[in-house]
């Protein structure tokens, strides 16, 4: 068996998860080629800017893995020097985000892929504005250009029997998807799984499919032991005791047992734990199905119960949208911007912000009714015993019976004015089930934290003086203060995890 490889993500554990798989099929006397970038893309999802220092890094971490891994320099072979200029069969520039995001280029959805990582650059602002960073939005939509017609060239010299990649929703892995549809080859997106202990491949999918993870949460549970409903619940347990599982705890900030200020018992409390938006672009299935989007539903419920005063809603911003390593703020960002807005016009909502030490879980347990539009929080919220409302399509639950799940805003309506029991709470601990024990197991690399591990028992770093020339080179990098502010923040990260 023949597998290709396309490699250009060096974060723990991503590369440590992409050496196991390289070693697994080595050790099955497969045929493996590794596809990587040494410098050629002229953006990444980690370096958009193209910053040498962080080339540099990236460069020595990869050949260190290899190294320690025993891979064969046989396997790799880089990626091409890219064109000097743009492609003639792209536009120069954009009328809007909608705009961009539907450009398509041999039925390619190169325009959602850039988007995808420019959003996250770009205050992860979901509606930001193409014709202000039409040299970025250029560029990355060049690159996608670049690697979807490079990975055609590739697989049909390699002519591999599956390709494996990360995530694949950027604009550096998405061609790589869409070239294998176009070639019929087998690919696997890899990703996190729900613990430290193991990872997914998701087959001819990204993983992020909504259709594809109900599917799993069923066919997990049916698989499951005797033991399969404690396991479920002790996810749910863990999530509110700030354990870390897969991802850092969205509570580990707050203060256990805080309720926002004034929080009136005898009113009907309704809480709404919202999405971060551009998570969810570049997707499918994540389409709300009664709004136009999370926003226009809130606003909509917002306007819909603006004169009853017997009801208090608590919009709990996600802590994803909080400014802790770049520059997220009210104004610089079209979800928060919007949610500011309604504060000032409707009187029946408090806002809880992004940073707010004001505890989830106490929010929670002290609401009649939970509103989300994809949220975990939807899931956890029946666990714990509360009537839970799911007002949109992006969650893995939603084929499960553990929420209400209205199809249009009247039906909506009625269930917030109704008084609603909780639905069965073993619908939740199959989800809880299925988050902790899907995946695949790893057998040399040791996860020992969000972005730590040790792979047959070593970090995987570059070497002291290539670390600290890369640190030097990132100074010299250095062209204000926002940029001054972003190296301090990227050093004291590097100097943590390593």
């Amino acid at each position: 068996m023949k597998i290709l490889v396309y490699s250009t993500y060096f974060l723990t554990p991503v590369l440590e998860r992409e050496l196991e798989i390289i070693t697994d099929h080595l050790d099955r006397g497969d045929e493996v080629v590794i596809v990587r970038c040494t410098g050629q893309l002229r953006s990444c999802l980690l370096n958009i800017r193209h910053r040498k220092s962080i080339c540099t890094y990236c460069r020595a971490k990869f050949m260190r893995g290899y190294k320690v891994a025993g891979v064969p320099a046989g396997c790799i072979t880089e990626l091409p020097p890219p064109p000097a200029g743009n492609y003639p069969e792209l536009p120069e520039t954009f009328d809007d985000i909608e705009d961009f995001k539907n450009f398509t280029y041999d039925d390619v959805d190169l325009g959602m892929a850039a988007a995808t990582t420019l959003i996250f650059h770009f205050n992860k602002d979901h509606r930001f504005n193409p014709r202000q960073h039409a040299r970025e939005v250029a560029n990355e939509l060049n690159m996608s250009m670049y690697v979807y017609r490079t990975m055609l060239e590739k697989l049909r010299s390699i002519k591999p029997d599956a390709v494996y990649f990360f995530n694949g929703r950027h604009s550096t892995t998405r061609p790589v998807l869409r070239a294998c549809e176009k070639l019929g080859i087998t690919f696997y997106a890899h990703e996190r799984a729900g613990t430290f202990a193991k990872y997914i491949l998701r087959e001819n999918t990204l993983p992020h499919d909504v259709e594809a993870s109900s599917r799993e949460i069923m066919e997990t549970w049916s698989r499951g032991d005797g033991d399969r409903e404690q396991l479920g619940k002790q996810f749910f347990i863990n999530k509110r005791n700030r354990v870390e599982q897969r991802w850092f705890s969205m509570v580990r900030n707050q203060a256990s047992g805080l309720l926002p200020n004034g929080f009136d018992k005898s009113r009907k409390n309704i809480a709404i734990y919202n999405s971060t938006l551009y998570e969810m672009e570049g997707m499918k299935g994540f389409q709300n199905r009664i709004y136009k989007d999370e926003i226009d539903g809130i606003r909509s419920i917002l306007e819909t119960f603006k004169d009853d005063k017997s009801i208090q809603f608590y919009l709990r911003l996600h802590p994803n949208l909080a400014e802790k390593y770049r520059h997220i703020s009210w104004e610089n960002n079209t979800q928060l911007r919007m949610i500011k807005e309604m504060e000032s016009e409707y009187d029946n909502v408090v806002i809880i912000p992004p940073a707010s030490p004001v505890d989830s879980y106490a929010l929670l347990d002290n609401s009649d009714v939970v509103v989300v539009f994809g949220s975990t929080m939807g899931v956890e919220a029946a666990y714990w015993g509360r009537p839970s409302i799911l007002a949109g399509a992006g969650a893995a639950y939603r084929t499960l019976d553990c929420c209400y799940k209205p199809e249009s805003h009247e039906e909506l309506v009625e269930l917030l004015k109704s008084d609603l029991e909780p639905k069965d709470r073993l619908e939740a601990v199959k989800y809880g089930y299925w988050a902790t024990n899907r995946g695949i197991p790893y057998k040399k690399f040791r996860q020992t934290g969000v972005l730590k591990g040790e792979y047959m028992g070593v970090k995987i770093v570059p070497g002291i003086f290539t670390r600290l020339y890369s640190y030097l080179l990132r100074a010299l990098e250095v062209r204000n203060m926002r940029e001054l502010k972003e190296f301090v923040i990227d050093l004291k990260k590097k100097f943590s995890r390593n």
